[in-house]
Formats: C-alpha cells, structure tokens, sequence
C-alpha cells in the first residue's frame, strides 16, 4: 500500500523539525521527542490514513472476486453482485445491502472524527 506510506510521510514530513529540536532542548530523549512530539501532531495524518485504507479494504472487489470460489465466504461487495441478473434486479435487497455496506465505515469515522483537528500545528511556532 505505497498510497498509505506516501500519505503518511507527507504529513510528518509537515511538522517542523524545531519542534522536536525544542523538545530536546527542553530535555527529552530522542524517542521522547518523537513520542511527545511527532505522533502526538501526526495523530489526525495517522486517523486519515487508517480510514483511507480501511475503505480501500472494506470496498475491495477484485481480489475477492479473484480468491473466493465458494458463495459461502463472499464479501460483501461480492454479494452485492450476484443481486444483479441478465435481465432483472430486485432493487429491494440491493439498496438495504448498500446501507448495510456503508455503516462501518460511517461508524469508524464518526468514532474517530474528534480527534481530527482543524489547523493541527499552525500556532505551534510563534517567530516563523
């Protein structure tokens, strides 16, 4: 998943590196300037690229179409698929399994978005 790593190092590539020097100053340890520092502020990027990835996992289609043979072990997107026929759909069930598809990840973000933040680090450095 090269998205997720591209992702991530942007966005700790974005925290400057004088507020882990400042930490150090102030008497942390390398990996405590990181811990303090670094995951704290990249919390949000971190949040982002969980959810990214998890709907890139919950939405796949292709390497579950190519793996499961058997109709027992199908995903959900999979199932969705054999709704549809040649020449008829039953709306019904597709619509209530569309629904269904779309709760988790709707849950995941709702329990994860307070610790999403607006401006993360602007103030952080005052004589920049």
């Amino acid at each position: 998943m090269t998205v997720a790593c591209w992702m991530m190092a942007a966005y700790i590539d974005s925290i400057p590196v004088s507020l882990e020097e400042a930490a150090w100053i102030d008497g942390c340890s390398l990996a405590g300037g990181f811990v303090r520092i670094v995951l704290r502020n990249s919390l949000p990027g971190i949040l982002s690229t969980a959810i990214f990835t998890f709907l890139l996992s919950w939405n796949d289609y292709l390497v579950a179409l190519v793996f499961l043979r058997s109709s027992d072990r199908y995903t959900l997107p999979l199932g969705l698929q054999t709704f549809f026929q040649q020449n008829s759909v039953d709306w019904g069930p597709v619509m209530a399994l569309a629904v269904i598809m779309m709760l988790p990840p709707i849950l995941v973000f709702a329990a994860l978005n307070r610790y999403f933040s607006i401006g993360g680090i602007g103030g952080s450095l005052a004589g920049q």
